[in-house]
């Protein structure tokens, strides 16, 4: 089965190049699950949220961000 090429906002992929790497020949012909796991396993918010497990400072277009990230329940 070819690989098929995954659409990415603002050309952060260059035409022709692939997210995934080929095939190894042990699963050759075997399909390929990807899982967004967004809002699944965490819940992020560029507003404050008083009680985030997490904080991350992330640049976007040279400003600093705060992200809030909260782990869901039972997520080890």
């Amino acid at each position: 089965m070819p690989q098929q090429q995954v659409s990415q906002p603002e050309s952060s992929v260059s035409q022709g190049e692939y997210l995934l790497g080929p095939q190894r020949k042990e699963e050759a012909g075997r399909k390929t699950l990807v899982l967004d796991l967004d809002e699944t396993l965490v819940h992020s918010s560029f507003k404050l949220v008083e009680n985030a497990d997490i904080v991350l400072p992330v640049e976007i277009e040279n400003q600093i961000c705060m992200i809030y990230v909260l782990v869901r329940p039972f997520v080890a």
